[in-house]
């Protein structure tokens, strides 16, 4: 008998399908010489003698790891094992036992290869074992696949970069987390990570640039002109600093009444279409244009992979082979079935852009395409990700955007002004979306397509000119689709695309635990998304005052952690030199914290309320990132900053002690998991209840 473990349920049947095990068992499928089996992700987890012991000194660094079944919280609050894990590994254990030898089909990936070989340890497997390596779950990929089952020791790399990955992970973050918890006085479990930490740091540092900022006025020269009888306005190129400077150059133009062009130079430029997708860049523009977050976006593209309407989402590479690029004219075809008007029908018959298609270029994954079968049943955010999917492989195809761009420069009184616009040609792949886009300068100001055709040597009557203020602007507040850019580049500003794939390697995380960060640090209640933007909280801001000079926040440094697994992965790095940097790193972690006890402001420990007292015995207020409580321990008056998973501002606070209601709160989340929104007050005997504005204006008609 031959077994195949794949990742998940779903994974599996698609699998059993393509062999012939038809016959359902309890744990897995049977049927042609095979099982096929499954695991639920990660059934088995590492733990350390004494790891679970949150009095053990710091730093603990065990010389080694074991397994175990993957631990659930109790309703008691206390670790146990995870029933249906255990049950799932006997089953597999059973199976490998009987095994001639077995078919590790997990997803293609460091983190699926983890998991099947932390299985197979903990079952303590001896069959041999082989790879599948697929990138899509088509058939005619997996047949393809089975076809070219490779040596399991070749990815031995891989799961050495996860294993490094994984205890990496754990001894930071078990280390960090107690340190700085102890430092906070145990009053509750303060969280940090290798990578959550980092990230929260990008975006505290972001949010307190902007709020901090303070725009500095600047001033242009405005100028209106014409060409004969084509009307145009001009800026200067100077910005003053002076509005006295400004108005004294205004004066010197018109007294001078003319603009002379000095040069104009025209150029036709080709713009090449937008690459495929990876992952990352799949996120940034479902957050763009649908305010998806970047777990909602991984979550449909992965339910898209299991339909096998889209190849492997986990990606980094934003390429094609050209193995790959030669079945392309096929899903074309495909595509054109199912809407003969769409692109893909006049994509087939031309000649298909090569500008996606790069073989040095692809990682373990190629860039992100469908595979061509014809969707249906599709959620609401299944149908987004899959249109912006085959919508930009329609636009990577196309032929280049051609435009003509002219600068014209011209000069009054010794000052000088600029003209741009850009005129499409051929639009190219811009024509497959139908979106006018709009060319900015700098500022903000809207390039215009069309201009009066100038020749070098016109002069052009000055028929007004005036002072435009402007003021600098502060870099924005982080949205998902800039986070995901900056966790990349390690928070970087990098425009030059050649320096961009320099350093893509060198981010925070990886395309496929990103979004996974950025939710920790929302469930932590570090950060809160208000509309796109990701604001700290209280507590998130309190933490990064904390840790902002740490080691643990220093966001190339963790970066560069990366871009070790990743030549551990490709066997140019050692795991064991890894190791030994992130035994260093965690105990400078740990020393930098615990020094800086002393040192921890009111703001984590609790401070004084003002203008706010007890609502039931009129004594002060202490307000922690945790609660809101009396000062007199015999009142015992004391209310939760996060209530069903929203998290109580001072202003909410300052209301409920003074006996008003709240703002509306939204989406707050029941115990049966639905969201509501709801004002919030206080009971005479201080207990807090929900106030419904409904119920509230009912009330109010029926008196």
């Amino acid at each position: 008998m031959i077994t195949i473990i794949a990742e998940k349920p779903s994974v599996a049947l698609e699998i059993a399908h393509i062999v012939g095990a038809h016959k359902r068992e309890d744990g897995f499928m049977s049927g042609n010489g095979y099982a096929v089996t499954w695991a639920f992700g990660h059934l088995v987890e590492i733990f350390s003698e004494g790891g679970d012991d949150w009095g053990t000194p710091l730093p603990f660094l065990p010389e080694e790891f074991r397994l175990r079944v993957i631990q659930t919280r109790g309703k008691d609050g206390k670790p146990h094992v995870d029933s249906g894990c255990l049950k799932q590994l006997k089953i597999i254990s059973r199976l490998f036992a009987k095994s001639e030898y077995i078919i590790n089909a997990g997803d293609a990936g460091r983190e699926g290869e983890l998991i099947q070989r932390y299985i197979y340890r903990y079952v303590d497997g001896s069959a041999p074992v082989r790879r599948l390596w697929v990138s899509s779950l088509s058939d005619e990929a997996i047949r393809e696949g089975l076809d070219n089952i490779r040596p399991s020791e070749e990815y031995d790399n891989l799961y050495l970069a996860g294993k490094a990955r994984n205890e990496a992970d754990w001894m930071v973050g078990v280390n960090a987390t107690r340190a700085l918890t102890r430092i906070m006085g145990n009053e509750r479990v303060f969280s940090l990570g290798r990578v959550q930490t980092p990230t929260l740091a990008l975006v505290c540092r972001r949010y307190l640039e902007n709020k901090n900022f303070v725009p500095e006025s600047f001033w242009r020269i405005l100028a209106q002109s014409s060409l004969g009888t084509e009307p145009f306005l001009v800026r200067s190129d100077t910005k003053y600093s002076s509005k006295e400077q400004c108005c004294s150059d205004i004066e010197a133009v018109l007294n001078d009444g003319i603009l002379k062009v000095d040069t104009v130079e025209r150029k036709e430029i080709n713009r090449q279409p937008p690459l495929l997708y990876d992952l990352t860049a799949l996120q940034r523009d479902a957050n763009k244009r649908y305010s998806m977050t970047a777990q909602q976006t991984l979550s449909a593209a992965q339910a898209l992979y299991e339909k096998k309407l889209i190849t492997y989402p986990r990606t980094g590479s934003r390429y094609i082979p050209k193995d790959i690029f030669h079945k392309i004219p096929s899903i074309l075809c495909k595509l054109a079935v199912q809407n003969p008007k769409g692109p893909a029908a006049g994509l087939s018959s031309q000649r298909l852009n090569m500008h996606s298609v790069n073989d040095e270029k692809v990682t373990d994954h190629h860039a992100l395409i469908p595979t061509g079968i014809a969707p249906s049943g599709l959620t609401e955010d299944g149908r987004r990700v899959y249109e912006l999917i085959t919508t930009r492989l329609y636009e990577a195809l196309s032929p280049v955007c051609s435009m003509i761009e002219t600068k014209v420069h011209l000069c009054s009184a010794g000052v000088g002004f600029t003209l741009s616009s850009t005129m499409t040609i051929e639009p190219g792949w811009k024509s497959i979306r139908g979106e006018k886009e709009e060319q900015k300068d700098e500022d903000g100001n809207v390039i215009p397509q069309r201009i009066p055709s100038f020749l070098e040597g016109d002069v052009c009557k000055v028929s007004s000119c005036t002072c435009e203020e402007g003021k600098t602007k502060p870099k924005q507040i982080f949205t998902e689709d800039t986070l995901l850019e900056a966790m990349k580049y390690a928070g970087r500003e990098v425009v030059d695309e050649d320096l961009k794939e320099a350093i893509k390697d060198c981010g925070l995380g990886t395309p496929a635990t990103r979004a996974a960060e950025i939710e920790t640090i929302v469930r932590r209640g570090y950060v809160a998304r208000k509309g796109k933007q990701l604001i700290p909280t209280e507590t998130g801001l309190a933490v990064y005052e904390v840790v902002k000079d740490k080691s643990i926040a220093d966001v190339e440094m963790t970066a560069s952690w990366e871009k070790a697994l990743s030549e551990i992965a490709d066997g140019t790095a050692s795991a064991q030199q890894f190791d030994r940097g992130i035994r260093d790193y965690t105990k400078r972690i740990v020393e930098e914290l615990l020094a800086s006890a002393t040192s921890v402001g009111p703001a984590i420990t609790g401070r004084t309320m003002e203008g706010a007292s007890c609502p039931i015995c009129g004594r002060e207020l202490i307000l922690t990132t945790r609660l809101a409580r009396c000062t007199d321990e015999n009142c015992g008056w004391k209310i939760w900053r996060t209530i069903l998973g929203k998290n109580l501002s001072e202003e909410d606070i300052s209301a409920l002690a003074h006996g008003e209601s709240t703002k509306e709160i939204k989406a707050f989340r029941s115990k049966g998991g639905k969201y509501f929104n709801a004002q919030l007050r206080l009971r005479e005997n201080g207990e807090i209840e929900f106030v419904f504005k409904k119920r509230e204006q009912k009330q109010k008609r029926e008196q």
